[in-house]
């Protein structure tokens, strides 16, 4: 059975509800300010950039002619696919390590679920067995 509570137990927790109530509230709001504040921040700086160089010729217009001026030929294709080359070399020489490096461990565990378990003869480092390649 429950106990009913009492005319002061009532009011301390009805206090308690509203002190968490505003605290959740201005929480909030602050939160809000943050996150909107923020992006209305950097607006009111490229306001500020745009502003200063308006109606005068600086070193600036030469950069936008030359930056406009770019079109996308077969050099930035070739850096942009050898830039991604290596960085497929590099995660596929992460995982094989990362996979050496755990490999032990995993074999461990493995065993000690399943004692009878058989093994899938797959190199240390996660490749296939040269045997199996056919």
């Amino acid at each position: 059975m429950s106990k009913k509570k009492t005319s002061s137990e009532l009011k301390a927790e009805n206090r308690l509800l509203r002190q968490f109530n505003i605290s959740s509230v201005v929480a909030s709001v602050l939160n809000n300010l943050m996150k909107y504040g923020t992006v209305c921040f950097v607006f009111w700086m490229l306001y500020c950039c745009v502003d200063s160089l308006s109606g005068k010729i600086t070193d600036a217009n030469i950069l936008v002619k030359f930056f406009g001026s770019l079109k996308a030929n077969n050099g930035v294709a070739y850096i942009f696919g050898g830039c991604g080359l290596l960085y497929g070399m590099g995660e596929r020489r992460l995982r094989k390590r990362t996979i050496g490096r755990l490999e032990g461990r995993i074999q461990k565990y493995e065993q000690q679920l399943d004692p009878n378990r058989s093994s899938s003869k797959l190199g240390a480092d996660g490749d296939t067995n040269p045997k199996d390649r056919s």
